[in-house]
């Protein structure tokens, strides 16, 4: 994608699209209107105009998060070049300035700002991604910053499952779309209820499937969140221990990987990656 926006054109952009989305929704057959469709979506568009980029911005955010409808190529095209734009003003990390002699790094900060070839999506078993605005998870940050293109990529490969689910410990792979990651691996990983033994052993199973399947991709590089720790239970101590034995093994057996990467969301965790990595090193 070469066209650049200006402030302006962003702008209008953002009314457009908004207003393009909004007539989506209206001509859903579950809609009850109680004005003609024209007439709605265009009482929507003279309110959108009224607010600011950044309201703009957000109520974007927001719908696409709800959204699981298909979407016309031409609508698409001009959503990408509204997160070509967002992405451009971000600051990114490249993963090459963490490469270090045990090729395993730990970094904190926002995992949809590197620069990389895959990250790791901890997924929810319909694979399409939280559908909760503002929601905190790390599935809701991947996918509100790579657009509507990786839940339609998502929803494919659920519609060709014989289980409309993602099972736990499977993992799938999807294009990056406008994320500076090439790739994203998405897992379902286990809840602590499953038991110590059981759930640590599937939580490895997570960490190994998600590093073959990159390999088997030709991935170099790979920056893993947090898999089922937060709200799923497991402890990021036990947690860094599962995660830095499997890459331990997988980096010896694997010369060719360039770096994985523990991604982070609190200074405490930070330390103790950094702990288990130097200790299991």
């Amino acid at each position: 994608m070469t066209y650049e926006l200006n402030e302006k054109e962003y702008d209008d952009l953002l009314t457009n699209v908004l207003t393009s989305l909004q007539l989506v929704i209206l001509k859903r057959p579950s809609a009850t209107l109680y004005l003609p469709v024209e007439e709605l979506n265009n009482q929507f568009k003279q309110e959108i105009k009224k607010h600011d980029t950044s309201t703009k911005r957000q109520t974007l955010k927001n719908m696409l998060t709800t959204m699981t409808d298909n979407l016309d190529n031409n609508l698409l095209f001009d959503i990408d070049l509204i997160f070509q734009y967002d992405l451009k003003k971000k600051t990114i990390l490249d993963y090459k300035t963490l490469i270090n002699k045990s090729r395993m790094s730990v970094w904190r900060g926002d995992i949809t700002n590197i620069r990389i070839d895959g990250i790791v999506n901890a997924a929810n078993q319909g694979l399409l991604g939280c559908t909760t605005p503002n929601h905190p998870c790390v599935d809701n940050a991947i996918h509100s910053s790579s657009g509507p293109r990786l839940r339609l990529e998502c929803k494919k490969i659920i519609l060709a499952k014989t289980s409309p689910n993602l099972e736990i410990g499977n993992v799938e792979i999807t294009s990056g779309y406008n994320l500076p990651s090439k790739y994203v691996i998405h897992v379902m990983g286990p809840k602590q209820r499953y038991g110590t033994d059981e759930g640590e052993r599937i939580l490895k199973l997570c960490y190994e499937n998600c590093l073959q399947i990159a390999k088997d991709n030709n991935l170099k590089s790979l920056a893993f969140c947090g898999i089922s720790t937060g709200l799923f239970g497991f402890s990021p101590k036990v947690s860094s221990e599962i995660a830095v034995g499997v890459a331990k093994k997988f980096l010896k057996e694997n010369p060719q990987f360039e770096l994985i990467l523990f991604d982070v969301f609190k200074e405490s965790d930070l330390h103790i990656y950094r702990s288990t990595i130097e200790t299991l090193k």
